[in-house]
């Protein structure tokens, strides 16, 4: 009931794309933009005309505001940009995508208490940066306070690697060692004292936070063991998981494509599993309970999140166990020095009480970032796992799993697991060894590709400073630090910061004489003309052609593979296949096999025709 309400909302919303209205809107979320002095955001619109609506737009660019600011200007109102992504808008609740065209006029700001926790949250983290040098204060700010936009790209990359990102994100382990001192065992006057300090701590928490997911989830299940006190009612972990999904669903049923969403309930449901594991264990042997405790947790979340990275198509870290093992134990000094030197740093004439308390946790924080960049240089930190083929391991291991619980063979299960993952881990590289294959990265309208083949990789790039944070992350995703070769097709482009064993840049190549280059042994021919340039990669006796600007042909050329067409494509290029991004290029032969979209990606296995697949990068 609650998606037909949603999609009939959205209907009616989706109605405006087309039209140039004059609105009245406040800003709910904002990241940098393209243009100097401008950003984009999610913007909630309170009038449209004069009347007063209540619907969220996407702002591509919009001038630099904070957080609850508001103000008037007219924007046209267009359909949102990709279906990709279409699902993930609509997560955030925005149902269209507004350019604002001008007639700029600030506002007062919000008065919603959301706001103003939002700019108290703000002042503290100004408060830490002025107390620590990033990037320490930066995790601490995020760790603490849900302020993740002071994060660097380095912290967050060394994080996500090591598989601790949820240490980032306030969440239910935040909350339990906070909110959850309250409800320590002490005497029973107290007790219900306690819960209701508990439970405002938790308000405080997950306004603080901005109501992510994964706060709303875990401040839910505090908030109904809370009301268990007061009943004399044990708190059932999974009610209370139940009830935090459907209040984050009740105002947006899409609630549940938010990939945030996904992961901290199937990491909450791992730890529900966890809990009945030791519970049983303890029953029957008490001796080695403590250690399944320690150990079993971090292994739970990983196993039940492992689907939805897959899905979504991010990359699984091998070392995530040892990387909480070695990390949690600092969480809990770190929050409690930090937010006690926050809220100390807020009144008058005590910066320098708040400094003493963000030294300890400032230390906590500085080893728990040593400790995470140790385990994110161990092999296997970062897995590149094949889709499909690893969901499908995934559910053969759970149902070998159930069937043995359920006859009670569990000796069994453990001789069977390693061999069916062995022989299936075994395969599974077999098939996928000296598979090439080409993905495009960056805008749908003028990507670069970027080819892999056992895990190196080669670069045609094209585009800006953008493109190549784009590529840079692709490569992280892939597990490839370095490339091993980047042509630079561009002309008079800037200057390449990607990491790689050897960049050619067309433009410095000799006019209408092809140099040769190796990747991986397979020959890159790189040609630079007066107009435009092209890079055409020999595969196994196939051609793959790219090419940047407008490139001529004295005579007939043939490829296999054009990848992301310019303007029309000369008669005298004859190709079989295409791949490109969303625009479909002017073809005069309608016999040429055409893929495109973001995800569509090439493959090229030994010996076999060019495949086609979508892909979750």
């Amino acid at each position: 009931m609650a998606g037909i309400l949603g999609r009939f909302v959205i209907a009616s919303v989706e109605k405006k794309a087309g039209q140039t209205v004059q609105l009245t809107v406040c800003v709910e979320s904002v990241s940098s933009s393209y243009q100097d002095g401008m950003c984009r955001g999610l913007l909630l619109v309170e009038e449209e005309n004069g009347s007063p609506v209540h619907y969220r737009v996407y702002g591509t660019a919009f001038p630099e505001s904070e957080l609850g600011e508001r103000f008037s200007a007219q924007f046209s109102m267009e359909g949102l940009d990709g279906e990709e992504y279409r699902l993930a808008d609509y997560a955030d609740g925005a149902y269209l995508q507004a350019e604002m065209q001008g007639d700029y006029q600030p506002l007062a700001p919000s008065r919603a208490a959301r706001f103003a926790f939002a700019r108290l949250g703000r002042k503290m983290a100004q408060n830490l940066l002025a107390q620590l040098r990033q990037p320490y204060s930066g995790l601490l700010a995020a760790m603490t306070l849900g302020q993740t936009s002071y994060l660097s790209a380095e912290a967050k990359s060394v994080f996500r690697r090591a598989g601790i990102s949820h240490l980032l994100v306030v969440s239910g382990l935040h909350l339990t060692l906070t909110a959850g001192v309250f409800l320590s065992k002490g005497k029973k006057r107290y007790f219900r004292a306690g819960a209701l300090a508990a439970a405002l701590t938790a308000l405080f928490m997950m306004e603080l936070a901005g109501m992510t997911p994964s706060v709303v989830r875990a401040g839910t299940a505090m908030l109904v063991s809370v009301a268990g006190t007061f009943v004399l009612a044990a708190p059932d972990p999974l009610t209370s998981l139940g009830l935090a999904g459907l209040l984050l669903c009740l105002g947006n049923p899409y609630g549940v494509c938010d990939l945030s969403f996904q992961l901290s309930f199937c990491a909450c449901l791992g730890l529900v599993a966890c809990q009945k594991v030791t519970t049983r264990a303890k029953r029957k042997h008490s001796g080695a309970v403590w250690l399944l405790s320690l150990l079993l947790p971090p292994v739970f979340a990983a196993l039940f999140t492992l689907p939805v990275q897959l899905l979504q198509g991010l990359t699984v870290s091998g070392v995530s166990v040892i990387a909480n093992l070695v990390t949690v134990w600092l969480t809990a000094p770190a929050l409690s020095f930090g937010l006690l030197g926050c809220l100390v740093g807020l009144l008058p004439r005590c910066r320098v009480a708040a400094g003493f308390l963000l030294v300890p946790a400032g230390l906590c924080v500085r080893l728990m970032l040593a400790l995470a960049t140790w385990a994110a240089e161990l092999p296997f930190a970062v897995l590149v796992l094949p889709r499909w083929e690893t969901l499908g391991v995934f559910v053969l291991c759970a149902f070998l799993a159930g069937m043995c619980l359920h006859k009670k063979k569990g000796r069994l299960l453990w001789v069977l697991l390693p061999i069916v993952i062995a022989v299936s881990a075994g395969g599974i590289w077999r098939l996928n060894r000296d598979v090439v294959r080409v993905q495009l990265v960056g805008p749908t309208n003028n990507p670069c590709a970027v080819v892999t083949e056992n895990g190196t990789s080669l670069v045609l790039f094209r585009g800006g400073s953008i493109q190549q944070n784009r590529t840079m992350e692709y490569l992280e995703n892939c597990g490839i630090s370095e490339a091993e070769l980047v042509v630079d097709l561009r002309q008079n482009g800037e200057a390449l910061c990607l990491a790689a064993r050897q960049v050619v840049t067309a433009e410095s190549l000799a006019q209408g004489v092809s140099e040769s280059f190796f990747w991986n042994g397979h020959e890159v021919l790189v040609l630079n003309q007066k107009q435009g340039n092209l890079a055409l990669l020999m595969v196994d006796g196939k051609r793959i052609l790219m090419t940047a600007g407008r490139v001529e042909f004295s005579s007939r050329f043939d490829a296999d593979l054009l990848l992301v067409p310019t303007g029309t494509i000369p008669k005298e290029l004859q190709v079989r296949q295409i791949l490109c991004g969303r625009q479909r290029p002017e073809l005069e032969d309608g016999k040429v096999e055409f893929h495109w979209g973001k995800r569509a990606a090439a493959l090229l296995r030994p010996g076999k025709e060019i495949k086609f697949k979508e892909t979750a990068q």
